[in-house]
């Protein structure tokens, strides 16, 4: 069974210092298959009013625990158990990043015969507690054929009571006509009390971009027709989980980057513990 790092009783400035406790939960989900960061990391913080929120990312753009510090009661959320973008079901690595600021992060790396440069910056969202991942993967092409790829970003995530550090289990959550996916920590959250939240937004593909939350961990390839724009245990169909259980977000799509040409492309990771009067707080698009 797998060692999960949680900082939920402890200041966000300890986690910095590697002061963290290493904790098995109650009830803490077994994971497979999704590596860990082996490779150089960066460490990107970005505070705002209601607190601070710290990454660390390789040069890849996979990162192991996103932890997000609140002032008010002083206490620390990790909002995602491993996040990674993967190749036809290959996790992406590098084995280079170079640190530009505290909010920011710059790597290269070779994609099989494409060039990869990827800025990495985490900077306070427009909603109060919350905190925006922005990751942005410029694939060059040298060559003189195009190059098809099929992205596909992973992240599982595992929302759990603060500060009891018990697992609650994962409720989907996909805004309607939205582009993000979501998984929460309640399905329907009130302003006195503050929700624990995760989403994730891909674009720049050939094609709109397929999004599901799905159960956790399988399938780092695709993501069929069927599946597409629902998530787990929705007998009414609405976009919100009924019960909660272990899940994980996906989003794919397939990548052509021309001869001699050029694409950009974006991953955004909104996350935070925001007081929320309904899930339509969370941006959509």
């Amino acid at each position: 069974m797998s060692l999960r790092h949680h900082a939920a009783l402890l200041p966000l400035c300890l986690s910095l210092l590697g002061t963290s406790t290493t904790l098995l939960a109650a009830g803490a989900p077994v994971k497979e298959r999704l590596k860990a960061p082996t490779g150089p990391t960066a460490v990107l913080s970005a505070t705002s009013s209601m607190g601070t929120a710290t990454v660390t990312v390789d040069g890849a753009g996979a990162f192991q625990d996103a932890l997000v510090y609140t002032n008010a009661d002083g206490l620390t959320a990790d909002l995602s158990w491993r996040s990674a973008l993967f190749i036809d079901g290959t996790q992406i690595e590098a084995n280079d990043v170079k640190q530009k600021s505290t909010q920011k992060a710059v790597s290269s790396f070779a994609l099989g015969s494409l060039q990869v440069k990827l800025v990495q910056q985490l900077l306070p969202a427009a909603l109060a507690g919350g905190y925006v991942l922005d990751q942005q993967y410029k694939l060059s092409n040298p060559g003189t054929e195009p190059v098809t790829l099929n992205l596909l970003r992973y992240n599982d995530s595992d929302m759990y009571d603060l500060p009891t550090n018990t697992f609650l289990g994962d409720f989907g959550y996909q805004p309607q006509g939205g582009s993000y996916n979501y998984i929460v920590s309640d399905v329907a959250p009130t302003p006195a009390s503050l929700t624990q939240y995760i989403g994730v937004k891909f674009s720049g593909g050939d094609v709109p971009t397929s999004r599901a939350v799905r159960v956790c961990c399988s399938n780092y390839t695709d993501i069929s027709p069927e599946e597409n724009n629902t998530v787990p245990n929705d007998a009414d169909q609405d976009g919100i989980s009924d019960t909660g259980m272990d899940m994980a977000i996906a989003a794919q799509a397939p990548v052509t980057v021309p001869p001699g040409g050029s694409v950009t492309v974006k991953m955004k990771t909104v996350l935070g513990r925001s007081a929320l009067s309904g899930l339509a707080d969370l941006p959509a698009r």
